[in-house]
């Protein structure tokens, strides 16, 4: 079991990962925007941050150096977006794996998939 960040702006996300992870045992919290989030991990310990890469009032990439600070190191981040008409999905998952996201997943997700990169994530897989 492990405390999960899910950011996304998307309700149906953040409602869909709700229930598929908290199937599972895990604790999830949700945030809505980058300042939510940034908030969020500052006051408490997650063991993985999933991200939508693409919000609404701030791109994820700020969110990932700053997750990825030395002192936050047991926290594992999982990256998702389906891009925008500018920016294709798969550059922006590149893009989130060179600046430190330990996995990536395209949306739409796949439940399967989903869960068992979150198991990959778990400390000690």
């Amino acid at each position: 079991m492990a405390k999960i960040l899910v950011v996304d702006d998307d309700p149906n996300i953040r409602n869909y990962l709700n229930q598929l992870l908290s199937s599972q045992g895990h604790v999830v919290v949700e945030a809505t925007s980058y300042a939510r989030a940034l908030t969020l991990f500052r006051a408490d310990t997650f063991g993985i941050v999933i991200v939508e890469i693409l919000l609404a009032d701030h791109d994820a990439f700020a969110l990932l150096k700053d997750i990825k600070q030395p002192e936050h190191l047991g926290a594992r981040i999982l990256a998702i977006t389906a891009g925008s008409n500018r920016l294709p999905r798969d550059y922006l998952l590149n893009i989130a794996t060179m600046l430190g996201a330990d996995a990536v997943l395209p949306k739409p997700l796949d439940a399967a998939k989903t869960l068992a990169t979150v198991n990959k994530l778990l400390p000690g897989s």
